[in-house]
Formats: structure tokens, C-alpha cells, sequence
């Protein structure tokens, strides 16, 4: 099942062990107010496609900033959900940077 999101990505990273290419994405949200034991904002790794971090490297002295995404959610480890990301395009703000989702639209597309 395919999921559409926008993401705050901090930053990524890819590797290559013995030919299996792989890539995660490091993505951060604000902790849930309503739980007193979490503070500031949580931070979630997406696996993603090698060839994905390569194309957000463009982005590197930008980050972290926002991101429109799509994933495939699929099953994990332990009948678990896992998500995994497809293609990111890098959200444009006109007036500035953003601090939500209003005023976006896509122009740099990062997808595979």
C-alpha cells in the first residue's frame, strides 16, 4: 500500500556491504504532546533505495528541510509494518522557509 507524506528529512546515508546496495533516511516529527516522557522531536530511519540518497545529495547544504514523499508500506520483521521510501521531491516555499505544509508545490523531483 502506497502512502503519500511530507516529511522534515535531516540527513542520509547509504551503503554498500558485499555488492547489496542499500540507503536510509533520517527523518525527524514533533514528539506527540500529549506524552510528558517524550521532548522535542522524534527521529525516524526510513529505508529507501541507494539510488535515492544519491539524488537528495543535492540537498545536503539544505538540510534538514521538508519533503513531499511517497512510501510502500509492506510487511516487516515480526508481522510489524515497515515503510519504505520510493521517491522524495523537495517541498518550495514561496516567502521563505517553511514551518508547514501551506504554499507548497514541487519542482525538484527526486524519484526513482
Amino acid at each position: 500500500m502506497k502512502q503519500t507524506l511530507t516529511l522534515t528529512v535531516l540527513g542520509a546515508r547509504r551503503f554498500d556491504i558485499d555488492g547489496n546496495k542499500i540507503g536510509q533516511i533520517f527523518t525527524m516529527e514533533p514528539a506527540d504532546p500529549d506524552d510528558a516522557d517524550r521532548i522535542g522531536h522524534d527521529v525516524m530511519k526510513w529505508g529507501c533505495d541507494y539510488d535515492l540518497v544519491e539524488k537528495i545529495e543535492q540537498y545536503a547544504d539544505q538540510l534538514p528541510c521538508e519533503f513531499d514523499a511517497e512510501a510502500l508500506m509492506k510487511a516487516g520483521s515480526r508481522q510489524s509494518a515497515q515503510f519504505k521510501l520510493l521517491s522524495l521531491a523537495k517541498r518550495q516555499i514561496s516567502g521563505g522557509k517553511s514551518s508547514g505544509g501551506s504554499g507548497a508545490s514541487q519542482s525538484a523531483q527526486a524519484s526513482q
